[in-house]
């Protein structure tokens, strides 16, 4: 799986240096799947973007892959149990949405809110979603405000549902550095910041992890 231009060394290491510590978290399960071994990834998680412009609302259709990673982050010093992640192709290249639930396992079937994650004592809780574009010259990211996830299928091979999530930006990122770029930590909700809505289904395969997770400073 190739990686997004979002995650490349340049912009997204700068989001990183203005996140700190609950970013570098998120960044730790967003760049697993870049991390897996070369397989044949054969999941799908199709969308509908939904956002206000000067138009109106304007609605996009989003078209990615589907894989999911069970396991921890032993240099983070915490568990990151599940998180499903989704590259964009075709005329979604360049995004990314993924889904993750720290401290805890791959979820059964059943029903799950997604809502920012809680910091607490240095560990982050609960189950939340992402979702990062590059556009000409900029990257952004958001992060779920409020929403739900319907898991109907959860075994070690296979992992299938759907999701509708409002999302808020936490970061904006220029590729040649001006002034108004902003990013704070996904945990925190910046007062009218732009929203999206977000749904779609998904079926996500399992991938296997490289050993190099970056790990905290």
């Amino acid at each position: 799986m190739k990686c997004s231009p979002d995650l490349s060394e340049s912009t997204f290491g700068r989001r990183l240096e203005r996140t700190g510590k609950p970013s570098l978290l998120i960044a730790a399960l967003l760049l697993a799947a870049c991390r897996q071994t070369a397989e044949p990834v054969t999941g799908f998680l199709t969308a509908s973007v939904r956002e206000s412009a000067d138009a109106g609302v304007v609605e996009t259709a989003y078209e990615g892959s589907g894989s999911f990673a069970v396991g921890q982050d032993p240099g983070a010093g915490v568990s990151i149990a599940f998180g499903l992640r989704s590259d964009g192709t075709g005329a979604s290249a360049g995004q990314s949405f993924g889904l993750t639930r720290p401290g805890q396992g791959r979820p059964a079937p059943g029903r799950y809110d997604l809502a920012p994650l809680e910091l607490s004592n240095g560990q982050m809780n609960g189950f939340t979603a992402h979702y990062q574009r590059h556009v000409p010259g900029r990257a952004e990211d958001f992060t779920a405000v409020s929403g739900y996830l319907v898991v109907h299928e959860s075994t070690e091979d296979r992992v299938t549902g759907e999701f509708q999530v409002t999302m808020i930006q936490y970061c904006l990122a220029n590729d040649v550095p001006g002034p108004d770029d902003w990013c704070v930590a996904p945990t925190t909700i910046t007062q009218g910041a732009p929203r999206i809505a977000v749904a779609g289904s998904f079926t996500a395969v399992p991938v296997r992890v490289g050993q190099d997770s970056p790990t905290l400073p």
